[in-house]
């Protein structure tokens, strides 16, 4: 009986030391897997944290009004205010004023758009009408003009020209960042000669 006992104490004091051993194991891998969480956890926050900074710069270059964007807006402004027409001036692409005024959507503030349109274009049982007539005075790429920064997202623009059909003016243009786009909200004219502007063609 008592070798019998000595045998089991033996036993048991050569599994305590595996137990410890195992013990010791699990308790290192769970500090690793925590410490693997809290990594892990790090990164993405980090990751999270440069994304944050990353979409405020982006914000801030969309909020700043650069030249090449005053040259884009202007231009499309131009582009869509003179729609193809057939040898009667009637416009193809389009039947109404209201569908003409919705393409300026991202140039131009549905106000700005439909003071042009009121004037260049005839609306008719059959469709749309351009006005034969002279373009409007408006912004040239290449000359010189004064940038002022109004708020935000808003700047004004101002430049001086002169042309053989208006003679000397200022066009004064404002640009606001709106629906995450910048659009002509405001155009302004100050004409020096207006002996030389035909009424229906001083917006």
């Amino acid at each position: 009986m008592k070798r019998q006992r000595s045998k089991i104490l033996i036993g048991l004091l050569a599994i305590i030391p595996l137990l410890l051993f195992a013990y010791s194991g699990m308790t290192s891998n769970n500090q690793s897997t925590k410490q693997l969480s809290t990594n892990v956890a790090a990164n993405k926050n980090e990751d999270v944290h440069i994304k944050d900074q990353e979409d405020v710069q982006a914000t801030k270059t969309e909020l700043t009004l650069s030249h090449e964007k005053i040259v884009e807006k202007t231009s499309a402004f131009m582009d869509i205010l003179v729609q193809e027409t057939d040898q009667q001036y009637k416009v193809k692409g389009m039947s109404t004023k209201q569908a003409l005024i919705k393409a300026f959507n991202d140039v131009a503030s549905s106000e700005v758009a439909k003071k042009y349109v009121d004037v260049y274009y005839n609306e008719k049982d059959d469709g749309l009408y351009i006005v034969p007539t002279e373009l409007p005075p408006w912004f040239v790429a290449d000359q010189d003009y004064q940038k002022e920064k109004i708020s935000d997202n808003k700047y004004r623009i101002q430049q001086s020209n002169q042309s053989d059909l208006y003679g000397n003016y200022e066009i004064e243009l404002e640009l606001s960042y709106v629906q995450q786009k910048w659009k002509i909200t405001s155009v302004n004219y100050n004409y020096q000669n207006d002996d030389t502007i035909d009424s229906n063609q001083a917006i």
